[in-house]
């Protein structure tokens, strides 16, 4: 039996369950070592020990008010209850429940969503005169009480009028204190609750002092939580009205409240305050939320009164006079006179403690966060009205967001917003917090795992509003400032989304494409999936609950129970999955016909069924058959609609053509005459009385048709002139969408036509050249609605299209995803005007659609992703290759400058270099090389050269290197050409025989050209003069344990050695001498420039680095911990004062100092990293990512000194300064026009 909210214990789930555990684990005599900490394997393990129930041992449960549970990682407290027991188990639960007041009844609400029998629920009523009178009176013989006839009529009186239980209490507690003698006027009882509390805290007045009472039970109950017993003393200690109070004749030597003063008055509210567990400390509040109500009414009587405790608790909570720091006060008129004192005023320390963010070891790491200073301070002043402090100490203070986003939920942190925009009237001051509440929404997938990027997210989405918002300009400044601490990595420009936009919120947590997603009836929730189910919630963008059926392949078919109690989803192998949303259990169902793969599967609120073109099978949803239904058409099926075992739909395709199809369907039992239809229909939901199709290929109109007891009559006939792809339904039947293969059609069906007249449609045309495809039949690309239906928007391709209905005219396209939109559905009701979008790159998009219009900062990027990056530090510009352009780059403005392509339609880019200088570049596109000016943007050379693998630059980027691979298998050959820069003369050519294509080197020195070939089937190098080309000598690779090697390295501090690294060790050899040095084990590659370190990096796990001499490990960055097999990018930064280590597992990239080993930065890359540079001066790291971004982060080491004011100085952080640095690039590079993602 556990009364929950009663102790710190029975008040959280997780420790509660762990309680219950412990128990039955004794009870049943099994081991306590097994019992899990964590809140999902925790449910599993309860539901386990039911398990062990017997008829001789059974088990029952009673769990009074699971609505005082706090600390549920999900939004209700009661989904950890198992929905069906085992034999010999009983489970009897309370809570709350008012009919006329939904947010108190929630989880009662909850509870009868997953417990589907009515009768096991029993509403508790009044207890009911007799019943209340015999409670009474059991409980005045347990206490050996009693009364004279008077006082008993009193009760019988007081009880008729009002028998509640929390009355009855309240009673018996009353005629506790009273006496057989006792006057009758001292005999009183209340009519109800509110008056019988109202008595009882007059009476507690009268006895221990109205101000000290008063004052400590109006700070119970003020805090948001509930207050410790220090917290409460050492406000009291501060309040100098109580002090003088009670030190009226006295004068203590230190100015706190005697604790035995607040003892006394807790010992007189018995049972009224309950001790229970609130950011992870035992606190007191009222146990019945009618004492908060009544204590509200007594002693905050006026907005003053209440200013004045909120504004005491938060001074306490901002820690203004703790840590030995006096507080001034004045003596009392009495006090003066009785002890005789000449000052007016004094300061005393008030032995209350420091309120720190974090609370620090010994040794300097975090121990633990103050938690409740996370929960109280923001709440109490707002309710003091503070805004001032609310904005420099929480809302736009860097500290407080990021310790707070280190230990509390994303919501935790989002909410201290929402309570200040509901409170704050000042409409600028409300947009800046909804500025940094979204932005905090846009990065919240990879702020809630990776806290410590902070900084770098703010950053990266806030820095367009930073000139005009005071209070997100001074947040940016703590964040250059103070974030370099959490992450070193801090954007040097914008390029993240930035709230006030179209886009809502950015849900990422697939680790695959996501292939369906459904909204949930109530509108709440986003149920999608991939690989796993995720659940998301609209309101807070929260990812509420993930269940992985750790199934092989990707699910899709996505279907929602009519209850929204379950989903199932069939796999990409033939599995189906069918799983409770609430409880998070579910069934794999193998597919009942192998032999044919999975076409879909229809779920009703018990039933799930599973059809493929062998038949349909229906499902129990414990995945248990019942029953078959085979295909004995003949005839292919694409889709089923399934209600019950008397009402479901087929349709098959009956032809070669695959536009002719047949709805076959089954109502009440009876099979109804079939119906041929040509390419499109839609059904009206949830009534299915409704069905819209296609005519035919010679009358293109769409026809209505009425479902009777034997067959579909037609109501009507839709004007329509396009082949159509897909037919839609929106607004509950109120509009007919189309999607033909050049736009969208729409039909608005409540409008009334004559009958000789077809309803008109609106036609909305795409741009020339974007085509809507079928995805699979009956199936395309889908246009949604806006709530007041004044705008249409569809995803196609990889952006969002919008038209006015009232001129039918394309209005906007906003680049929405980076991969092809799978799905698009609209989200309006209420205040919701949304579209919801899924893609191939892994994410769900919430669009606003009232700000589609709001203007959008744009961030560059290519259509294709970036493939490499080359830098010119002089000129601060950023080369990139992305298959269909060169990108030019500006480093410290984020500007894409100009895209060079000497054959815009068709052009095929393989590799590009510039110069040190950044005046020249030279690249492969279509079979030429090509070598442009900077400045101009004009092709300098061009000449045929087909099939180039690598390009080089080399002697101080005067020559470059272009190396093709000719041949058939069998007799490859590699030739390498030397070429000047900018005129493109031919200097020499080399032609060598190879097995396997490996790049080709140029020593440090600049003398000689390595090329890794292979001559009588051996491999060897060939060594030549850079220079002139001219061979100097062969080296045949035969050195001990030699293995085929991948890359070849040039020793920086060597000038004649090079080594060849293979799969397990690193092989050093003098090319000038021929002679093989020797072997480095485990050595990636990667060198310093004095040679001396390398890195080992394996595939599934750890960074060391290595000394080269010996191979011996110097320093372990990263401990040998499996992570799966991932490719990883490892290198030193130019200047090797970093080590820069990427996993494609996590998409992380971490920064580690060399002369420390110090991890100064883990950044999570926000789209799959494609390419990496880091500048001359190591100062800078470039990255290029799958969605055709470059973003350049500044290496902002806090032990470095003069990064702070480097970071200060970027262009992005003053307008000045920007203006400048735009003005001085375009003076050195051409500018080119404008171009969007779709014409890259």
């Amino acid at each position: 039996m556990r009364f929950l909210g009663t102790t710190p214990d029975s008040s959280a789930v997780t420790p509660m369950l762990i309680s219950l555990c412990h128990q039955i684990s004794y009870n049943l005599m099994l081991p306590f070592e097994e019992i899990p900490d964590e809140m999902v394997p925790l449910t599993a393990h309860l539901k386990e020990l039911l398990l062990n129930a017997t008829k001789e041992q059974p088990l029952l449960m009673f769990l009074d008010s699971v609505d005082q549970l706090t600390g549920a990682t999900d939004v209700n407290k009661v989904l950890w209850l198992p929905t069906r027991l085992p034999p010999h188990v009983k489970i009897v639960v309370s809570c709350v429940y008012e009919e006329n007041d939904p947010a108190i009844s929630q989880d009662c609400i909850t509870l009868r969503k997953i417990i589907e029998n009515d009768d096991n629920f029993l509403e508790v009523k009044s207890l009911g005169y007799d019943l209340a009178m015999d409670v009474i009176k059991r409980w005045m013989v347990d206490g050996h009480r009693d009364l004279n006839n008077y006082q008993m009529r009193m009760v019988s009186n007081a009880l008729g009028r009002c028998s509640l239980p929390i009355f009855v209490k309240l009673v018996f507690a009353e005629i506790c204190r009273w006496k057989s003698y006792s006057r009758p006027q001292d005999t009183h009882l209340a009519s109800n609750v509110m008056d019988s509390i109202m008595m009882l805290f007059e009476k507690i007045e009268k006895q221990h002092g109205r101000l000290l009472v008063s004052h400590a039970l109006a700070y119970i109950t003020a805090s948001k939580s509930g207050l410790s017993e220090s917290e409460l003393e050492d406000l009291i200690s501060l309040d100098d009205k109580v002090l003088d109070d009670v030190y009226q004749y006295h004068l203590p030597p230190v100015r706190r409240i005697p604790p035995l003063l607040w003892t006394r008055i807790r010992n007189d509210l018995p049972n009224y305050l309950s001790e229970r567990e609130a950011d992870g400390v035992s606190v007191l509040n009222w146990y019945h939320r009618q004492f908060k109500e009544a204590a509200k009414k007594r002693y905050f009587t006026n907005q003053n009164l209440s200013q004045y405790f909120h504004s005491s608790i938060a001074d306490y909570f901002l820690g203004i006079w703790g840590g030995g720091t006096p507080k001034p006060f004045r003596f009392t008129e009495i006090q003066r006179h009785r002890f005789n004192l000449k000052e007016k005023e004094g300061e005393a320390d008030r032995k209350v403690p420091l309120q720190p963010l974090v609370f620090h070891a010994k040794d300097g790491t975090v121990s633990r966060y103050n938690l409740r200073k996370f929960g109280e301070l923001p709440f109490h002043l707002v309710r003091a009205r503070r805004f001032a402090g609310l904005y420099e100490h929480v809302l736009f203070n860097y500290q407080w967001l990021h310790a707070k986003m280190c230990s509390c939920p994303l919501q935790a942190v989002l909410s201290d917003f929402e309570d200040a925009c509901n409170n704050v009237h000042d409409r600028e001051a409300s947009r800046e917090m909804m500025l940094v509440a979204d932005a905090l929404r846009l990065g919240g997938a990879i702020l809630s795992v990776y806290p410590d990027m902070l900084a770098s997210q703010l950053v990266g989405r806030l820095l367009p509003e930073r000139a005009a918002n005071a209070n997100v300009r001074a947040l940016l400044e703590l964040c250059d400032e103070e974030g370099p601490r959490d992450c070193a990595l801090l954007p040097t420009y914008h390029c993240l989304h930035t709230p006030g936009g179209p886009l809502k919120y950015s849900l990422e947590g697939h680790q695959f494409a996501v292939f369906g997603f459904r909204l949930t009836a109530d509108l709440r929730y986003i149920v999608s999936v991939s690989n796993k189910f995720v659940t998301w919630d609209l309101s807070t963008s929260d990812l509420t609950r993930e269940t992985n059926p750790r199934i092989e392949g990707i699910m899709q078919g996505l279907q929602l129970s009519p209850d929204n109690k379950y989903a199932s989803a069939h796999s990409s192998n033939n599995q189906t999955v069918a799983i409770n949303l609430m409880t998070s259990e579910y069934v794999v169902v193998e597919n009942p016909h192998p032999e044919y793969d999975i076409v879909g599967t229809q779920l009703s609120n018990s039933r799930l069924v599973i059809y493929s073109q062998a038949g349909s099978v229906l499902f129990d949803l414990r995945g248990q058959e019942l029953e078959r239904w085979d295909n004995t058409t003949g005839h292919q099926v694409l889709a089923m609609d399934f209600v019950s075992e008397s009402e479901h739909s087929t349709i098959y395709r009956t032809s070669d053509d695959p536009n002719r199809m047949r709805l076959a369907s089954v109502l009440e039992g009876r099979v109804l005459e079939p119906l041929e239809f040509f390419s499109a229909l839609v059904t009206e939901m949830p009534g299915r009385g409704r069905v819209f199709t296609c005519q035919g290929d010679d009358d293109l109109g769409v026809a209505v048709l009425s479902r009777g007891r034997q067959r579909y009559s037609q109501l009507e006939l839709l004007e329509n002139r396009q082949p159509l792809l897909q037919l839609q339904l929106e607004d509950n039947g109120a509009y007919l969408l189309g999607t033909f293969m050049q736009g969208f059609q729409i039909w608005d069906l409540r409008t009334t036509v004559t009958d000789s007249k077809r309803r008109p449609c609106t036609s909305l045309l795409l741009p020339h050249g974007i085509r809507n495809v079928s995805s699979r039949p009956m199936r395309s690309n889908s246009c949604v609605l806006s709530l007041e239906k004044d705008y249409a928007i569809a995803g196609v391709r990889k952006s969002l299209y919008v038209w006015s209905l009232q001129t039918c005219k394309l209005m906007k396209v906003l680049d929405a995803h980076f991969g092809r939109i799978i799905h698009t559905t609209s989200l309006t009701v209420g205040t919701w005007n949304s579209v919801i979008t899924s893609s191939l790159d892994r994410t769900v998009k919430v669009w606003n659609i009232n700000n589609i219009f709001e203007q959008v900062y744009h961030i560059d990027r290519h259509e294709m992703q970036v493939d490499s990056i080359s830098l010119s530090q002089r000129r601060d510009i950023a080369v990139t290759v992305a298959r269909s352009c060169v990108g030019i780059w500006h480093l410290k403005l984020g500007k894409l400058l100009n895209r060079l392509a000497d054959s815009p339609l068709g052009a095929i880019v393989t590799h590009a270099e510039v110069t040190t200088d950044g005046s020249y570049i030279v690249n492969t596109e279509s079979g030429n090389i090509l070598i442009w000016n900077v400045t101009t943007g004009e092709v300098l050379f061009r000449t045929e050269e087909k099939n180039v693998k690598q390009l080089t630059l080399f002697d101080k980027d005067t020559k470059f290197l272009s190396v093709c691979k000719t041949g058939s298998i069998g007799d490859s050959r590699c030739v390498v050409t030397a070429r000047t820069i900018p005129s493109g003369e031919q200097l020499y050519q080399i032609e060598y025989p190879i097995r396997l294509l490996r790049s080709v080197v140029v020593t440090s020195d600049n003398v000689h050209l390595v090329l890794p070939g292979n001559e009588a089937l051996k491999d060897t190098l060939f060594v030549h003069n850079a220079k002139t080309g001219a061979l100097i000598n062969k080296m045949v690779l035969k050195y001990s344990n030699y293995k085929d090697f991948h890359q070849i390295v040039v020793m920086p501090n060597k000038p004649s050695q090079v080594a060849l690294i293979d799969s397990d060790k690193g092989n050093l050899l003098d090319v000038r001498t021929r002679r093989f040095l020797r072997s480095v084990p485990r050595w990636n590659g990667s060198v310093t420039r004095d040679g001396r370190h390398g890195l080992f990096a394996p595939a599934r796990g750890g960074l060391e680095v290595i000394e080269l001499r010996h191979g011996t490990s110097v320093r372990t960055l990263i401990p040998r911990v499996a992570q799966g097999v991932f490719s990883v990018i490892t290198r030193f930064t130019k200047t090797d004062r970093y080590v820069l280590y990427y996993h494609s597992g996590s998409k992380t990239l971490r920064v580690f100092r060399m002369n420390d080993g110090k991890m100064v930065a883990n950044y999570r890359v926000p789209a799959e990293l494609t390419a990496i540079n880091s500048s001359d001066d190591g100062k800078s790291i470039v990255l290029g990512t799958v969605d055709g971004c470059l973003t350049c982060l500044t290496v902002a080491d806090p032990k470095v000194a003069e990064m702070a004011g480097y970071v200060t100085r970027l262009p992005s952080r003053s307008e000045e300064s920007w203006t400048a640095a735009e003005e001085a690039a375009k003076q050195v590079i051409h500018f080119a026009d404008p171009v969007t993602a779709d014409e890259d």
